[in-house]
C-alpha cells in the first residue's frame, strides 16, 4: 500500500531501494577496517575491492529488503567487538553497544549470527591469543555497561514504547500472528502488565515461529 501510494510506484520503489544503500557504504567500511587491523592496508584494499564487487552484495545492496543492513551491522559489530577484547576502552564499549543495537534493529536473526561469531571469537581468544584477555578486568562491569547502551538505543528504535504483550495481540486473529493469540498466557494478568521492550519479544517470537513453520511463497 505504502509503494503504490499517490500513483508514484516507481519512484517510491527507488527511495525504498535508495534508502538500502548507506548500508552497502556501512558495510565497505567496516569489510576495510577488519582486513587492515589483521592483514594491513594492501589486504584491506583487495577485501574491500572483492567485496564491494559480490553479485549478491550488489543485488541485496539494490533492493529495499533488510539482508544489507543486517550484514553490515553484523560486520559492524563483529569489528567492534573484537576491539573491546583486545582493549575495552569506554570508546569502544559505546561502539560496541551501539553496533548490537543496530544489528538488532536491523534484523532479529542477526543476534544468532552474532552469537557464533562471538563463541567463535572468545575461544580463538583463549586458546590462539590469551594477550587478547589482558584488558578485561571487571568484566562484569563492562558487560552492564554495553549491554545498558544497546538496551537503551534499541527501546529508543520502538520510541521509547511499554505496550503490554496482550495489547500487541488484540484484534488479531490465529491466521494472522502465527497462533500467538491463542497462547494461554496472553489471557494471564501478567501479560496485561506494560514492560520496555516487548516488541521485540513480539518479534523473535514470530521469527521463531516463521523459521518453523516458512511462508506460502
Amino acid at each position: 500500500a505504502t509503494l503504490h501510494s499517490a500513483g508514484t510506484f516507481r519512484s517510491n520503489i527507488a527511495l525504498a531501494r535508495s534508502g538500502n544503500l548507506p548500508f552497502f557504504v556501512l558495510a565497505c567500511i567496516f569489510v576495510f577496517l577488519c582486513a587492515r587491523h589483521v592483514f594491513g592496508n594492501s589486504a584491506a584494499t583487495w577485501a574491500l575491492a572483492l567485496f564491494a564487487t559480490l553479485p549478491p552484495i550488489l543485488g541485496h545492496a539494490a533492493l529495499a529488503t533488510n539482508d544489507m543492513a543486517c550484514g553490515a551491522t553484523v560486520i559492524m559489530s563483529l569489528y567492534a567487538f573484537v576491539r573491546c577484547v583486545e582493549n575495552p576502552s569506554g570508546q569502544r564499549l559505546v561502539l560496541l553497544g551501539t553496533a548490537l543495537a543496530l544489528a538488532s534493529l536491523s534484523k532479529f536473526s542477526s543476534l544468532a549470527f552474532l552469537g557464533a561469531c562471538f563463541l567463535s571469537a572468545f575461544v580463538y581468544f583463549a586458546v590462539a591469543d590469551t594477550r587478547g584477555f589482558t584488558a578485561w578486568r571487571r568484566l562484569p562491569v563492562r558487560i552492564a555497561i554495553v549491554s545498558g547502551i544497546a538496551l537503551l538505543l534499541l527501546w529508543a528504535g520502538y520510541r521509547f514504547s511499554s505496550p503490554s504483550m496482550a495489547s500487541l495481540y488484540a484484534g488479531t486473529t490465529a491466521g494472522t500472528d502465527l497462533n500467538f493469540p491463542d497462547n494461554p498466557f496472553l489471557r494471564t494478568r501478567a501479560a496485561q502488565v506494560p514492560f520496555p521492550l516487548s516488541p521485540v519479544v513480539k518479534g523473535i517470537q514470530e521469527l521463531y515461529l516463521h523459521n518453523a513453520r516458512g511462508h506460502e511463497s
